[in-house]
């Protein structure tokens, strides 16, 4: 059995050799400090500094309506360019509703100042050439031409047209419930034959005459 002494001091023992027989402990490593994000406003010397680009707005809402505005532009482009412009943006350049509207609303998207459209050949801002001379002085120095396209404004019609569309049942939009035809017309009757009207309304305003026609689809 042993004296309490000599128990002790084999625990002791015995507890010694169980810490030197563990494995050696290590100290977590230090964590390293996060990258350093380059700074992207800020060139490095051996690359090239980005072109200064600065665009123009060539013209305003309230611009005279001389037709001559693609000549104004013309003369001052050399100083622009000496300025530092590198493009303009100019307006819609095609034939308007009327002679002084800015092109926002759309006639013709074919005609840029070309044909006798709408109370003038030219648009507010002048004619397809002065359009082409200013554009091709603009390249020479350097400028380019950012043309503000409006492909979604149509306006002043020459004539009304026949228009078709298909009701659908509002709680179920790929159901069509009825087909209607409007349309506007001083001469009705030689639109749509009579057999095809099921349901129709006259209506006159502004010196025309309006008839829509419902056609019933069966389910």
């Amino acid at each position: 059995m042993g004296t309490p002494v000599d128990n002790v001091a084999r625990q002791a023992e015995a507890l010694h050799l169980s810490e030197s027989q563990e494995a050696p402990r290590t100290e977590s490593p230090t964590p390293s400090p996060p990258p350093t994000m380059a700074n992207p406003f800020i060139v490095p010397d051996n690359v090239p500094c980005p072109t200064n680009e600065t665009m123009v707005q060539g013209f305003e809402w309230y611009c005279p309506a001389d037709h001559n505005h693609w000549n104004r532009l013309k003369r001052v482009i050399p100083s622009l360019a000496d300025l530092g412009a590198t493009s303009m943006w100019i307006p819609p350049a095609a034939k308007a509703a009327w002679p002084k509207g800015n092109g926002y609303d759309i006639y013709d998207l074919y005609d840029l100042g070309e044909f006798e459209q709408k109370g003038s050949t030219a648009t507010k801002w002048g004619t397809k050439k002065e359009l082409v001379d200013m554009a091709s002085t603009a390249s020479v120095n350097g400028i380019r031409i950012l043309f503000d396209a409006v492909l979604n404004h149509k306006a002043s019609a020459d004539f009304p047209e026949a228009t078709v569309g298909r009701k659908v049942d509002q709680k179920g939009k790929r159901r069509e419930c009825a087909c209607f035809v409007r349309w506007f017309s001083n001469r009705i009757d030689q639109i749509v034959p009579r057999s095809l009207e099921s349901r129709s309304t006259l209506k006159s305003g502004q010196g025309l005459v309006f008839r829509a026609v419902e056609i019933t689809i069966a389910p």
